[in-house]
């Protein structure tokens, strides 16, 4: 569209919509400076010859709907080959958008969709089909008053000829009726009332009855399965409405509400509206799915049986076209995943108890041993450290020995590099040194020493020292005092009894 573009005495002004078959403009009238809303049919439409022809008609009929709460129309004409069609504009949203950004009360559905079953039903009682009533065909202006819209792709309930709804299926997969969605042309307005059930029950619980991956999968539940009631949707709901919109959404049309005033009538009684009149009865519908239209034989069973005693029958069908076996599997690996971490639990509470056990018989062990035991093993393990440490520092002489003259005599340079090389190499030696003079050289007499001091101060007793070791005598000590400080299984000596001295102090 141009920036701007004039169809006989409109001017477009904003694109507000666009569909399968027809794009809304708001445009403005010339002379009377008013606002009107034009529909335009795609061009693809247009090689149909006699589309013309029946739109035309289709748009004689819905002309004639008067109802405050339908769009009317005022114009139809063409524009460079493409019929069009000029219709009220209404200043506002879709129950759609509004949907979206607010929740309605009861009450307020009740207020809302009452206004509509009334234009619903007057437009049925004019012969007029609606065939896709969604809440995007809804409109609300900002005064808050709801209007139908987009009858002009219904067609006559009581007139047989062809238009341009009866050689194709119209509607939306979450809105269609069972009867329509298997393509049957001898609709009544029952269809509508399905359809109008479908938008209540989004109302009130905030999805559609029937959801899919396809739109193959939609058609196929409102065909074949039954829907779930409202309250176990939202559990806040009234239990009663239940009832109701399951008959307003059950697959025979016979079941359902004859009109969709009735259908109100009934939802005003279950959430116990003050002005709620005599309704319909709502009693449970029968769901008996028609038969698929496929090759396939169903499994299926005859019972004879009857309440009453009499013979009778009642057919049964198993219809497993509706398993979904991708859910299946999902819920298979889930529950494969779930015994797999439950078995890593039970695998790390074995390893634990495994651990506490080996812990268990290495402190008996170590209880077990002499104190000359204990003794021995850490002169052994001192020596053993001590002839390591020789060795490292020997090994490192030599070896940066042979390096240092073979690349002095190969070069004519210094050889820089072989400085950081010894460097690195003389750290971790250092460090080896280090920690030898810490656990066996004068840190750790330093070490004994601190503690035998301790000792005597805490105690008033000095003890027995041996070379590098210190014992406890049994009679100064108890037997948890004399452990504390007396050497582990390898001849170490611990800060224990130093900690066990400063908690004596905090007490007192």
């Amino acid at each position: 569209m141009q920036e701007v573009e004039q169809i006989g005495l409109y001017i477009l002004e904003e694109q507000i919509g666009k569909g399968g078959m027809a794009t809304v403009y708001r445009a403005r009238h010339v002379r009377l400076e008013r606002h009107v809303a034009i529909k335009i049919m795609h061009t693809v439409l247009l090689h149909d010859e006699s589309f013309r022809q029946r739109f035309e008609r289709e748009a004689q009929i819905v002309a004639k709907l008067e109802h405050p709460h339908i769009v009317p129309i005022y114009d139809y004409s063409e524009h460079n080959g493409s019929p069009y069609l000029v219709m009220k504009y209404i200043d506002g949203v879709t129950l759609k958008q509004q949907m979206l950004k607010t929740t309605l009360s009861l009450s307020d559905i009740l207020r809302l969709m009452r206004t509509l079953a009334d234009a619903l039903d007057y437009a049925h009682r004019q012969g007029v089909l609606h065939r896709d009533l969604k809440p995007s065909n809804i409109m609300i202006d900002r005064e808050g008053r709801p209007y139908l819209t987009d009858f002009g792709l219904a067609r006559m309930a009581q007139v047989g000829e062809s238009t341009i709804s009866h050689d194709m299926m119209l509607g939306t997969p979450f809105y269609v009726s069972p009867e329509q969605a298997q393509g049957q042309r001898d609709l009544s307005s029952l269809t509508d009332i399905y359809s109008f059930g479908v938008v209540l029950y989004e109302l009130i619980t905030g999805v559609v009855p029937f959801a899919g991956d396809s739109a193959y999968a939609i058609i196929h539940d409102h065909i074949y399965a039954a829907p779930e009631p409202p309250s176990q949707k939202n559990p806040s709901l009234p239990r009663a409405l239940d009832a109701v919109l399951l008959k307003a959404l059950a697959k025979r049309p016979e079941d359902r509400y004859s009109t969709a005033t009735a259908l109100m009538n009934a939802f005003a009684a279950a959430i116990g509206a003050e002005d709620a009149p005599p309704v319909e009865a709502a009693a449970a519908p029968q769901h008996t799915p028609p038969a698929r239209q496929t090759g396939d034989k169903a499994a299926s069973a005859e019972v004879y049986i009857a309440p009453d005693g009499r013979r009778g029958r009642v057919e049964a069908a198993l219809d497993l076209s509706r398993v979904d076996f991708n859910q299946i599997g999902h819920r298979i690996e889930r529950w494969g995943e779930r015994v797999e971490q439950w078995g890593e639990e039970v695998e790390a509470k074995v390893e634990e108890s495994n651990r506490n056990r080996f812990k268990k018989r290495h402190r008996s062990k170590e209880e077990a041993l002499t104190e000359e035991e204990k003794i021995r093993r850490r002169i052994e393990k001192q020596q053993k450290e001590l002839r390591n440490l020789v060795g490292s520092i020997v090994m490192f002489v030599l070896i940066n020995s042979v390096i240092w003259i073979g690349a002095i005599a190969n070069s004519s340079e210094f050889p820089s590099g072989l400085i950081f090389m010894t460097g690195f190499w003389g750290l971790g030696v250092a460090f080896h040194v280090w920690d030898y003079y810490t656990n066996y050289g004068p840190g750790a007499r330093y070490k004994e020493e601190r503690i035998a001091r301790a000792i005597e101060e805490e105690l008033g007793k000095p003890k027995n020292k041996a070379k590098n070791d210190l014992l406890l005598d049994e009679d100064d000590l108890s037997l948890g005092e004399a452990r504390s400080v007396r050497l582990t299984e390898d001849g170490e000596l611990t800060d224990t009894y130093i900690e066990e001295i400063q908690g004596r102090r905090m007490r007192r």
